[in-house]
Order: C-alpha cells, then structure tokens, then sequence
C-alpha cells in the first residue's frame, strides 16, 4: 500500500492503475508521515500516513478482504486554501474508484475532507483527506 501511493503521489502513474487526468502537483515534495525530519520544506507539500487494516471477517475461507485506512495531507503556506483545494480535489479524482490487482486493492472509497486547519509545527496552512482502501488479503 505505501509503495503504491508513493508511486501514485509522485509519479502519478502505477502499474495497473489509471492517472488521467494526471495530478497537478508536480514538483510538490511528497512524504510518508513519519519520515518528516524538519518543518524547512518547500510548500505546498504532501504527506500520507497508512492507518489502521480491519478484517472484513467474512465466513468465505478464500475470499478475505480488509479495509485499509490513509490520510493524505496537502500543506501550504498561509493564508490562500485555493491551491491546496485545487491539489486536493486533483487527488481525490485520481485515487476515488481506483483498483490494482498488481496491489491487490479491489477499490478505493473518499471517506472525508477536512475543514480548514493550520499546522502549528510546520508553519503551514493543511486539509487531510480520508480514504479507505479495500484489499484482498
């Protein structure tokens, strides 16, 4: 799952996965949340963090799909949301309805969109968006 959105973020392009119309965000840093080291990094800027994986517990012994949650957060700095709304909505139409069997992901759903937020450590201005990934263990 992390290597298929570090690819999709910033390749915008994964084997077996439709990009069109591609991102408008090249060039704009793309991080795992946790390898953030420092909050000097040219905005705008993505982060990704992978939640949490539930099992569907389904009765079907062949057939064990889970749900895997992540969050996408698009900063910038202050104090204009209309570039992060314009790389947000970008996001949300390439990876909404997406599958790869290659990433045994069968679906990709929106779950939510942030209001408007600030990030405090980075110095920035943020939306996260949340999405569920429905995979084939």
């Amino acid at each position: 799952m992390r290597l298929m959105l570090q690819q999709l973020l910033t390749s915008y392009s994964v084997q077996g996965l439709s990009t069109e119309p591609p991102l408008p965000v090249e060039g704009i840093g793309v991080h795992q949340g946790e390898s953030m080291l420092t909050s000097q990094i040219t905005k705008p800027f993505i982060v990704y963090t992978i939640g949490n994986s539930t099992s569907e517990n389904l009765a079907e012994e062949d057939y064990r799909p889970e749900r895997q949650f992540f969050q996408v957060y698009v900063h910038d700095k202050p104090a204009d949301y209309s570039r992060i709304d314009d790389i947000v909505k970008a996001i949300k139409d390439t990876l909404v309805g997406q599958r790869s069997l290659e990433h045994s992901v069968m679906i990709i759903r929106h779950l939510e969109t942030s209001r408007d937020l600030d990030d405090s450590t980075m110095k920035t201005i943020m939306r996260y968006i949340r999405f569920q990934a429905i995979k084939e263990k």
